[in-house]
């Protein structure tokens, strides 16, 4: 009917308000036809006809849009339905009007707080599908800040349903009911960094359940009747409320189906996850400039306050993966979450005054990256938002990066290098952006990853995975003295001026690619000369006791595949270079062989990183070598005090 009655042309087209009343009615069939790219013999097509009439009747006609979607959003059978007719409404229009906006806006927070108030079976659902719809409209809200919204949800007590950066007490107690009615029920206490998982043992171990069977016990909450995974976190789930206690049920039912519910639960609760990190992250680009400094600090405080900031961000449930039926979706879901964390801290380093005094809590917004390029580093999307965000960071923050900004990234680039040599995207774009960081900090980039590594290096194949192989090491320090292709287009999500150029203006006359593998075992050598006594002279010993047998051992076989006078001739000059800067080694290190010297021991990463990114700030050490002034030969020494930092030590 649609395509046989459209006129000449809708430019300009006034409609009668009879026509958009009855309008309202087919709403559904406008937001379906606004796809609909068929044409009549006029050349009007239907998706411009359907697009005009839902606009106008948006326009002029907002109550009576509004009151046909929200009337029926209550009834648990329309809301699916609802949600979808909304979000096809809103991807058609280009635009909100501002009445339509405030309305919906209004009502959807409000249907999230009557969820809230009173939990029950599907509510979760309801508040999962809501979310995903109200990042949409926020743009066209006026007048929206997260720290107004923030007071308005704190008095209802459902603050952390729609902000990624609400903090609650966690509840101090929870009560278990056993898989029988006539069982008396237990109390546990709960601590601040408990899982799940320990209040099931206790609950199994209290109420007697045969081992056998403990596969077949899972723990559901008793008032919304879901199921929680043991490897979640009890406060995520249960705040803090005075005289009321969460209750959890010990029920038994088949494994397989068990594991199929909670899978589904996966789904909905990352769902809402996701749509709490849409909402930051459209606030922060929806800000009015007069208001975004004063915003960005206020989420910066918030943040960095936070307990499961960053730990919650890079969540992810393993063990439903391999599950057929949810398993792809779960996981597809996984990627979209984390990558849409990875644009908000895009974006909130980029809205952050360049001069901020970061102290070490730039570590906690860093480690996002980090940990979602460890988990997805294979996703051609996330790789190349997480390798572009690296060289954004470090160009807007340059004072950090200049003089310990590098440490707290290099490892996990490293660590992703070395754990996929037989993937040519992941390694040519590494090499890559390594070379960008090179061209932009130069020399300060080289020792902060001689030392950030040092701690890292697999001399022997001991079968760690934390541990980097020398050889994976070496190539890619030798890939920096070649130009490495930009295969994924890297650098057009790099913001500022390009190419890139030399940030310190003590290199700015200098070529591009002037990297040489033999000044940076001089590098070394001069931070050896200046103090071989301290900590960062440790770690230059260990990247040279790593570095230096494979380079003599590719002159050796360069000039053996070669069999060239020039070959020969380039193989004896690179050794004369390396045996003077060896000597200088032996000359500047000679107090190190001194046996009266001090003892020094040096702090270095930790080997028993945890899969959940838990908050650690502990240490192990680890052993280095030194040059001996006889024999010139390696043996082993402890070395300094000195913090060592890793990219997943938290607080």
């Amino acid at each position: 009917m649609l395509r046989e009655n459209m006129p000449l042309s809708w430019e300009g087209r006034i409609f009668s308000e009879d026509f958009l009343v009855k309008c309202v009615g087919a709403i559904v069939q406008l937001t379906s036809a606004s796809d609909d790219s068929e044409v009549n013999l006029e050349g009007v097509a239907v998706s411009d006809v359907a697009y005009s009439t839902l606009w106008n009747c948006l326009v002029e006609e907002p109550a009576l849009i509004c009151r046909y979607i929200l009337e029926k959003i209550t009834c648990k059978g329309k809301q699916e339905e609802l949600i979808l007719l909304m979000k096809r409404m809103f991807s058609s229009v280009r635009e909100i009007p501002s009445q339509v906006a405030h309305t919906l806006f209004n009502y959807l927070i409000g249907f999230v707080i009557y969820h809230c108030r009173a939990p029950h079976s599907g509510a979760s659902e309801a508040v999962a599908n809501t979310l995903s719809i109200i990042w949409h409209i926020v743009p066209f809200v006026s007048g929206l800040t997260v720290k107004d919204i923030k007071q308005t949800l704190k008095k209802e007590q459902c603050d952390p349903t729609l902000l990624v950066s609400a903090n609650v007490p966690c509840a101090k107690r929870v009560i278990i009911h056993g898989p029988n009615e006539m069982d008396i029920p237990t109390q546990l206490p709960i601590a601040e960094e408990m899982q799940f998982e320990e209040i099931h043992i206790e609950s199994l171990d209290f109420f007697k359940i045969d081992p056998e069977e403990h596969n077949a016990h899972f723990l559901v909450d008793k008032k919304t009747n879901q199921m929680v995974d043991v490897k979640s976190y009890v406060r995520d789930f249960y705040a803090y409320k005075r005289s009321q206690y969460p209750e959890l049920i010990l029920k038994k039912m088949d494994p397989l189906k068990g594991l199929e519910q909670l899978q589904r639960q996966a789904f909905t609760l990352k769902l809402s996850e996701l749509g709490r990190v849409y909402f930051s992250w459209i606030m922060i680009n929806t800000c009015p400039p007069e208001q975004l400094n004063t915003h960005m600090l206020f989420l910066h405080d918030e943040l960095i306050r936070l307990p499961s900031f960053p730990r919650k961000s890079l969540d992810a449930e393993f063990a439903l993966y391999n599950i057929p039926r949810l398993g792809m979706e779960l996981l597809g879901l996984d990627t979209m979450h984390k990558y849409q964390w990875i644009k908000m801290i895009n974006s909130f380093f980029k809205f952050m005054s360049s001069d901020f005094p970061w102290m070490e809590d730039i570590q906690l917004f860093l480690n996002v990256l980090n940990g979602a390029l460890l988990l997805h580093c294979e996703d051609l999307g996330i790789l190349r938002l997480c390798l572009a965000s690296y060289i954004n960071v470090c160009v807007r923050y340059k004072q950090i990066f200049s003089t310990k900004g590098f440490q707290y990234i290099m490892p996990t680039i490293l660590r992703v290098y070395s754990q996929h040599p037989n993937n040519p995207m992941v390694c040519e774009a590494i090499k890559f952006v390594c070379e960008k960081f090179y061209l932009l900090h130069m020399k300060p980039f080289v020792l902060q990853t001689f030392g950030s590594v040092a701690p890292l290096l697999q001399f022997h194949n001991d079968g760690n995975p934390l541990k980097i192989p020398i050889k994976c090491f070496y190539k890619l320090i030798q890939s920096l003295e070649k130009d490495s292709p930009d295969h994924l287009d890297i650098l057009d999500l790099v913001e500022g001026e390009k190419p890139l150029k030399t940030l310190d203006f003590c290199y700015s006359g200098e070529h591009e690619n002037n990297f040489s593998f033999l000044e940076a075992i001089r590098l070394c050598v001069v931070v050896v000369a200046y103090a071989p006594e301290s900590t960062r002279s440790g770690q230059m010993l260990t990247v040279l006791d790593a570095i230096i047998p494979l380079k003599l051992q590719e002159l050796m076989e360069f000039t053996m595949n070669h069999d060239s006078p020039q070959a020969a001739k380039d193989e004896q000059t690179a050794l004369i270079t390396m045996a003077g800067s060896i000597k200088a080694l032996i000359a500047g290190a000679e107090g190190l062989a001194r046996s009266t010297g001090p003892s020094r021991k040096m702090e270095a990463a930790t080997s028993n990183m945890t899969t959940s990114f838990k908050s650690s700030s502990n240490s192990q050490q680890t052993s280095v070598r030194k040059v001996s002034h006889k024999s010139g030969t390696m043996v082993g020494v402890d070395l300094g005090d000195e913090d060592m930092r890793e990219d997943f030590t938290f607080r």
